[in-house]
């Protein structure tokens, strides 16, 4: 075998020693790698937790809503049927009173009966006040018979016996 010069032998010294730091710089950059890729699957773990931990909260926040929509409707159901109580009364009411003070007159010109032709005629007439406003109340409540009631209302003598003593006079 034939001996290596010393310039021989330091150029395969220099081809070792980049072969071994061109190893060590590969197993320094795979390590480096491979701590940059254990580092984003942390963070990418992180961000799965976070993002399902945001959508619980965002359910939770739906499932409020429609629990707050349905009080909602139900509010408001109880509000048109409270509403729909509160103009039945007041209907009711004002009937009644109609009724009372068209009934006090009637006995009033029934007592006081000095004139038997006109006062006829006016009873007739108060009649209309009674008749169309139990008509209009039963209609009100009742929305069915509403076609029925205006033949009641039709039926009233009142603007017959106005029409003859218009003629009369």
């Amino acid at each position: 075998m034939a001996e290596s010069t010393p310039l021989q032998r330091s150029e395969s010294l220099n081809g070792s020693v980049f072969s071994i730091c061109g190893r060590v710089l590969n197993c320094g950059a795979i390590t480096a790698l491979a701590v940059v890729n254990a580092l984003l699957f942390l963070q990418l773990q992180a961000v799965t937790y976070k993002v399902a931990d945001e959508q619980n909260q965002l359910d939770e926040l739906k499932d409020k809503l429609k629990t707050q929509q349905n009080q909602t409707i139900i509010v408001q159901e109880k509000v048109e049927e409270e509403h729909d109580l509160t103009v039945i009364h007041m209907g009711g009411t004002f009937v009644l009173i109609t009724c009372l003070i068209t009934m006090f007159h009637m006995t009033t010109h029934l007592n006081k009966w000095n004139e038997p032709i006109v006062q006829t005629k006016i009873i007739a007439i108060l009649w209309m006040s009674p008749i169309y406003g139990v008509a209009s109340f039963s209609s009100l409540v009742y929305p069915v018979a509403h076609e029925y009631m205006m033949i009641i209302k039709g039926m009233n003598p009142s603007p017959i016996c106005t029409h003859q003593h218009a003629q009369a006079i």
